[in-house]
């Protein structure tokens, strides 16, 4: 592949804007990205910070699915285990199930509150 803007050069890779093959004479490098110079530089960028800010965005909903489901569970959970406890026969074992299925609704209950802390679009309390 011949550069663009000097036919007689090779190119040493292409922009991440134009597509264009670049030359060294023309190349830049933009974080990792290859750049037109003086012609595609502010493109790149946008272009590179459009790409993060996407991949931050889908790993935060990806973190809060996460913790949406594990409040379901531990919701779940802790109710089976009071009820279990409320009418189990055996007292001993209640006192151990009853505990432990409020431990486990206070977990759903701060899981489901991290979560919500998570989506960007409502604030943190």
């Amino acid at each position: 592949m011949k550069c663009y803007y000097h036919p007689d050069y090779d190119a040493v890779g292409i922009c991440k804007n134009c597509q264009k093959g670049i030359c060294k004479e023309c190349v830049t490098e933009i974080d990792t990205s290859l750049a037109c110079k003086d012609r595609c530089e502010e493109d790149v960028k946008r272009i590179n910070f459009t790409v993060e800010k996407s991949y931050q965005m889908l790993q935060t909903r990806l973190v809060q699915s996460t913790h949406s489901g594990g409040a379901i569970v531990y919701t779940i959970l802790g109710i089976l285990f009071i009820l279990y406890g409320l009418f189990i026969i055996d007292l001993e074992l209640a006192y151990l199930l009853i505990p432990a299925g409020c431990a486990f609704l206070l977990a759903g209950y701060m899981s489901f509150r991290n979560s919500k802390k998570l989506n960007p679009s409502n604030p943190p309390d």
